[in-house]
Protein backbone atom coordinates (compact mmCIF):
# COMPACT_ATOMS: atom_id res chain seq x y z
CA UNK A 1 0.00 0.00 0.00
CA UNK A 2 1.42 3.60 -0.91
CA UNK A 3 1.82 5.32 1.88
CA UNK A 4 0.62 8.83 2.45
CA UNK A 5 3.22 11.93 1.62
CA UNK A 6 3.30 12.79 5.40
CA UNK A 7 4.19 9.30 6.65
CA UNK A 8 7.18 9.72 4.27
CA UNK A 9 7.76 13.32 5.49
CA UNK A 10 6.36 14.08 8.26
CA UNK A 11 7.31 17.75 8.11
CA UNK A 12 8.66 20.10 5.19
CA UNK A 13 10.56 23.28 5.01
CA UNK A 14 9.51 25.68 3.00
CA UNK A 15 12.54 28.16 1.93
CA UNK A 16 12.13 31.77 1.67
CA UNK A 17 13.66 35.32 2.04
CA UNK A 18 13.91 36.65 5.37
CA UNK A 19 11.65 39.50 4.15
CA UNK A 20 9.34 36.99 2.84
CA UNK A 21 9.16 34.87 5.59
CA UNK A 22 7.79 37.84 8.20
CA UNK A 23 5.11 38.47 5.44
CA UNK A 24 3.90 34.73 5.49
CA UNK A 25 3.60 34.96 9.00
CA UNK A 26 2.27 37.93 9.24
CA UNK A 27 -0.93 37.20 6.48
CA UNK A 28 -0.99 33.48 7.75
CA UNK A 29 -1.03 32.20 3.98
CA UNK A 30 1.01 30.33 2.07
CA UNK A 31 1.22 31.65 -2.06
CA UNK A 32 0.11 29.05 -4.70
CA UNK A 33 1.77 30.23 -8.21
CA UNK A 34 0.60 29.34 -11.43
CA UNK A 35 2.35 26.91 -12.85
CA UNK A 36 3.52 28.65 -16.12
CA UNK A 37 4.73 31.73 -13.82
CA UNK A 38 7.38 29.52 -12.07
CA UNK A 39 11.13 30.10 -12.55
CA UNK A 40 11.82 26.94 -14.02
CA UNK A 41 11.43 27.32 -17.94
CA UNK A 42 10.89 23.59 -18.49
CA UNK A 43 7.87 23.20 -15.83
CA UNK A 44 5.66 20.80 -17.34
CA UNK A 45 7.37 20.53 -20.64
CA UNK A 46 10.03 18.58 -18.85
CA UNK A 47 7.09 16.40 -17.85
CA UNK A 48 5.98 15.83 -21.05
CA UNK A 49 9.23 15.23 -22.98
CA UNK A 50 9.68 12.49 -20.47
CA UNK A 51 6.17 11.00 -21.22
CA UNK A 52 6.68 10.92 -24.93
CA UNK A 53 10.31 8.74 -24.20
CA UNK A 54 7.87 6.14 -22.33
CA UNK A 55 5.56 6.18 -24.96
CA UNK A 56 8.03 5.52 -27.54
CA UNK A 57 9.60 2.51 -25.60
CA UNK A 58 6.66 0.58 -26.20
CA UNK A 59 5.86 1.44 -29.68
CA UNK A 60 8.54 2.58 -31.82
CA UNK A 61 6.17 3.05 -34.85
CA UNK A 62 4.32 6.16 -33.10
CA UNK A 63 5.66 9.42 -34.52
CA UNK A 64 6.85 11.90 -31.47
CA UNK A 65 5.21 15.05 -33.01
CA UNK A 66 1.82 13.59 -33.04
CA UNK A 67 2.20 12.18 -29.57
CA UNK A 68 3.69 16.11 -28.65
CA UNK A 69 0.24 16.98 -30.17
CA UNK A 70 -2.23 14.13 -28.69
CA UNK A 71 -0.25 15.43 -25.31
CA UNK A 72 -0.77 18.77 -25.54
CA UNK A 73 -4.35 18.18 -26.26
CA UNK A 74 -4.61 16.41 -22.93
CA UNK A 75 -2.96 18.42 -20.86
CA UNK A 76 -4.85 21.70 -22.14
CA UNK A 77 -8.19 19.98 -21.16
CA UNK A 78 -6.78 19.54 -17.35
CA UNK A 79 -6.68 23.33 -16.20
CA UNK A 80 -5.28 25.70 -13.96
CA UNK A 81 -2.47 24.23 -11.94
CA UNK A 82 -0.99 26.20 -8.79
CA UNK A 83 2.07 25.32 -6.88
CA UNK A 84 3.40 25.78 -3.68
CA UNK A 85 7.08 23.82 -2.70
CA UNK A 86 8.51 22.58 -0.16
CA UNK A 87 11.69 20.58 0.95
CA UNK A 88 10.97 16.96 2.12
CA UNK A 89 13.15 15.82 5.62
CA UNK A 90 12.54 12.67 7.29
CA UNK A 91 14.20 10.03 9.53
CA UNK A 92 16.78 9.30 6.52
CA UNK A 93 18.00 13.19 6.18
CA UNK A 94 21.43 13.44 7.61
CA UNK A 95 20.78 15.02 11.11
CA UNK A 96 22.64 18.39 10.00
CA UNK A 97 20.93 19.43 7.55
CA UNK A 98 17.96 18.51 8.84
CA UNK A 99 19.00 20.95 11.55
CA UNK A 100 20.12 23.46 10.04
CA UNK A 101 18.86 23.90 6.39
CA UNK A 102 20.58 22.71 2.81
CA UNK A 103 23.75 24.76 2.04
CA UNK A 104 22.62 24.93 -1.81
CA UNK A 105 19.28 26.54 -0.84
CA UNK A 106 20.62 29.27 1.26
CA UNK A 107 23.37 30.18 -1.29
CA UNK A 108 20.24 30.68 -3.37
CA UNK A 109 19.65 34.03 -1.23
CA UNK A 110 23.53 35.20 -1.25
CA UNK A 111 23.61 38.64 0.70
CA UNK A 112 19.71 38.80 0.81
CA UNK A 113 20.06 35.96 3.34
CA UNK A 114 17.15 33.57 3.68
CA UNK A 115 14.44 31.35 6.60
CA UNK A 116 13.06 28.17 6.28
CA UNK A 117 9.24 27.65 7.87
CA UNK A 118 9.04 24.12 9.07
CA UNK A 119 5.48 23.41 8.32
CA UNK A 120 3.45 20.51 9.94
CA UNK A 121 2.94 18.05 5.89
CA UNK A 122 -0.35 16.21 6.87
CA UNK A 123 -1.67 20.21 8.64
CA UNK A 124 -0.89 22.26 5.41
CA UNK A 125 -2.40 19.79 2.87
CA UNK A 126 -5.38 19.72 5.25
CA UNK A 127 -5.33 23.71 4.74
CA UNK A 128 -5.09 23.19 1.40
CA UNK A 129 -7.35 20.87 1.08
CA UNK A 130 -9.88 23.12 2.28
CA UNK A 131 -9.07 25.58 0.41
CA UNK A 132 -9.79 24.35 -2.78
CA UNK A 133 -13.13 23.19 -1.94
CA UNK A 134 -13.66 27.39 -0.87
CA UNK A 135 -12.45 28.37 -4.34
CA UNK A 136 -14.29 25.57 -6.75
CA UNK A 137 -17.60 26.85 -8.48
CA UNK A 138 -18.76 23.29 -9.55
CA UNK A 139 -20.35 22.58 -11.94
CA UNK A 140 -18.16 24.76 -14.12
CA UNK A 141 -15.00 24.20 -11.77
CA UNK A 142 -13.69 21.29 -9.83
CA UNK A 143 -11.00 21.30 -7.36
CA UNK A 144 -8.23 18.33 -7.22
CA UNK A 145 -4.99 18.72 -4.68
CA UNK A 146 -1.95 16.74 -4.94
CA UNK A 147 1.31 16.47 -3.14
CA UNK A 148 4.19 14.03 -3.31
CA UNK A 149 7.96 14.22 -3.80
CA UNK A 150 9.46 15.21 -6.80
CA UNK A 151 10.95 12.73 -9.23
CA UNK A 152 14.38 13.53 -10.96
CA UNK A 153 15.12 11.71 -14.19
CA UNK A 154 18.57 9.85 -13.14
CA UNK A 155 17.93 10.41 -9.59
CA UNK A 156 15.21 9.05 -7.65
CA UNK A 157 13.22 7.99 -11.42
CA UNK A 158 13.17 4.35 -10.40
CA UNK A 159 10.51 4.94 -7.43
CA UNK A 160 8.01 2.19 -7.93
CA UNK A 161 5.23 3.81 -7.67
CA UNK A 162 6.62 6.55 -10.30
CA UNK A 163 7.33 3.61 -12.73
CA UNK A 164 4.15 2.22 -12.44
CA UNK A 165 2.04 5.37 -12.95
CA UNK A 166 4.45 6.62 -15.88
CA UNK A 167 4.11 3.27 -17.72
CA UNK A 168 0.40 2.97 -17.16
CA UNK A 169 -0.18 5.91 -18.61
CA UNK A 170 2.16 5.05 -21.62
CA UNK A 171 -0.07 2.32 -22.24
CA UNK A 172 -3.21 4.14 -21.85
CA UNK A 173 -2.14 6.64 -24.61
CA UNK A 174 -0.99 3.62 -26.55
CA UNK A 175 -4.90 2.19 -26.71
CA UNK A 176 -6.78 5.09 -26.69
CA UNK A 177 -4.77 6.34 -29.69
CA UNK A 178 -4.89 3.30 -31.41
CA UNK A 179 -8.65 2.84 -30.96
CA UNK A 180 -9.47 7.13 -30.55
CA UNK A 181 -8.31 8.63 -32.93
CA UNK A 182 -10.35 11.60 -32.81
CA UNK A 183 -8.55 14.76 -30.69
CA UNK A 184 -11.95 15.70 -29.47
CA UNK A 185 -12.02 12.06 -27.21
CA UNK A 186 -9.40 13.30 -25.29
CA UNK A 187 -10.69 16.90 -25.07
CA UNK A 188 -14.07 15.92 -23.11
CA UNK A 189 -13.78 15.58 -19.50
CA UNK A 190 -17.09 13.90 -19.59
CA UNK A 191 -14.97 10.75 -21.46
CA UNK A 192 -13.91 7.76 -20.01
CA UNK A 193 -10.85 8.78 -21.70
CA UNK A 194 -9.98 11.93 -20.04
CA UNK A 195 -11.49 10.01 -16.76
CA UNK A 196 -8.76 7.22 -17.01
CA UNK A 197 -6.12 9.36 -17.89
CA UNK A 198 -6.32 12.38 -15.29
CA UNK A 199 -4.95 10.93 -12.49
CA UNK A 200 -1.60 10.24 -13.73
CA UNK A 201 -1.31 12.78 -15.96
CA UNK A 202 -2.11 15.36 -13.01
CA UNK A 203 0.59 13.36 -11.14
CA UNK A 204 3.07 13.15 -13.82
CA UNK A 205 2.85 16.69 -14.73
CA UNK A 206 3.13 18.25 -11.55
CA UNK A 207 5.73 16.05 -9.81
CA UNK A 208 7.96 15.18 -12.90
CA UNK A 209 11.05 17.77 -12.93
CA UNK A 210 14.48 18.38 -14.21
CA UNK A 211 17.32 16.82 -12.85
CA UNK A 212 19.07 20.37 -12.29
CA UNK A 213 16.58 20.75 -9.41
CA UNK A 214 17.76 17.32 -7.25
CA UNK A 215 19.74 18.76 -4.25
CA UNK A 216 16.30 20.52 -3.36
CA UNK A 217 14.34 17.09 -2.64
CA UNK A 218 11.39 19.20 -3.62
CA UNK A 219 8.22 18.41 -2.08
CA UNK A 220 5.39 19.78 -4.26
CA UNK A 221 1.55 20.70 -3.62
CA UNK A 222 -0.18 21.25 -6.36
CA UNK A 223 -3.81 23.14 -6.42
CA UNK A 224 -5.66 22.07 -9.91
CA UNK A 225 -8.93 23.50 -11.04
CA UNK A 226 -10.12 21.11 -13.71
CA UNK A 227 -12.48 23.41 -15.84
CA UNK A 228 -15.48 22.05 -17.85
CA UNK A 229 -15.37 24.17 -21.02
CA UNK A 230 -19.11 25.48 -21.99
CA UNK A 231 -19.58 26.23 -25.82
CA UNK A 232 -19.65 30.26 -26.60
CA UNK A 233 -18.20 31.25 -23.15
CA UNK A 234 -15.57 33.79 -23.17
CA UNK A 235 -11.39 33.16 -21.97
CA UNK A 236 -11.54 33.59 -18.18
CA UNK A 237 -8.61 36.18 -16.98
CA UNK A 238 -7.25 33.86 -14.48
CA UNK A 239 -5.45 35.07 -11.48
CA UNK A 240 -1.25 34.39 -10.75
CA UNK A 241 -1.68 32.99 -7.73
CA UNK A 242 -3.72 31.96 -4.66
CA UNK A 243 -3.13 32.48 -0.94
CA UNK A 244 -3.52 29.30 1.25
CA UNK A 245 -4.16 30.01 4.49
CA UNK A 246 -2.98 28.56 7.88
CA UNK A 247 -2.55 28.73 11.59
CA UNK A 248 0.95 29.49 12.29
CA UNK A 249 0.89 28.11 16.36
CA UNK A 250 -0.98 24.90 14.66
CA UNK A 251 0.74 24.71 11.41
CA UNK A 252 4.41 25.16 11.78
CA UNK A 253 6.78 23.30 13.86
CA UNK A 254 9.77 25.64 13.88
CA UNK A 255 11.83 28.16 12.18
CA UNK A 256 15.47 28.33 10.91
CA UNK A 257 17.10 31.94 10.09
CA UNK A 258 19.76 31.07 7.67
CA UNK A 259 23.54 32.09 7.00
CA UNK A 260 24.24 36.21 6.91
CA UNK A 261 25.73 38.85 8.65
CA UNK A 262 22.93 39.63 10.51
CA UNK A 263 21.35 36.66 11.49
CA UNK A 264 21.92 37.52 15.14
CA UNK A 265 20.07 40.94 15.03
CA UNK A 266 17.62 38.57 12.67
CA UNK A 267 16.71 35.68 14.79
CA UNK A 268 16.41 38.89 17.88
CA UNK A 269 13.66 40.31 15.74
CA UNK A 270 11.87 37.53 14.68
CA UNK A 271 11.36 36.24 18.40
CA UNK A 272 10.17 39.24 19.53
CA UNK A 273 8.13 39.59 16.70
CA UNK A 274 6.57 35.89 17.61
CA UNK A 275 6.10 36.97 21.07
CA UNK A 276 4.34 40.01 20.30
CA UNK A 277 1.88 38.02 17.93
CA UNK A 278 1.34 35.51 21.14
CA UNK A 279 2.91 32.74 19.08
CA UNK A 280 5.02 30.30 20.72
CA UNK A 281 6.93 29.11 17.74
CA UNK A 282 11.00 27.78 18.34
CA UNK A 283 13.44 29.39 16.19
CA UNK A 284 16.77 28.62 15.70
CA UNK A 285 19.92 29.69 13.44
CA UNK A 286 21.39 28.09 10.86
CA UNK A 287 24.92 26.67 11.89
CA UNK A 288 26.22 26.50 8.57
CA UNK A 289 29.76 28.81 8.04
CA UNK A 290 28.83 30.83 5.16
CA UNK A 291 29.73 34.32 4.44
CA UNK A 292 27.61 36.66 2.20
Amino acid sequence: MTQEIWDLYPEVYHYTPFSSALLILNSKALRATLSNRLNDTQEIIYAKNQTIKEILKLDQSLYPEQIKEDLNSLYESVGRIYITSFCGKNQNTIPYHRDNGLLGMWRNYGADGGCAIIFKTRNIYDRANSFTKIIADPPKVLPALSMEKVIYEGGNDDDIDFRERLERYANNYIKFRNNYPSKKEYQDPNSNIWREFVIDQLNLMLHTKHPAFFEEQEIRMGLILIEKKFEGEPPKNNPDSFLIPFSPSEDISRIIIGPHRDQQPRYDFLKTHLSLAGLDIEVTKSEIPLRF
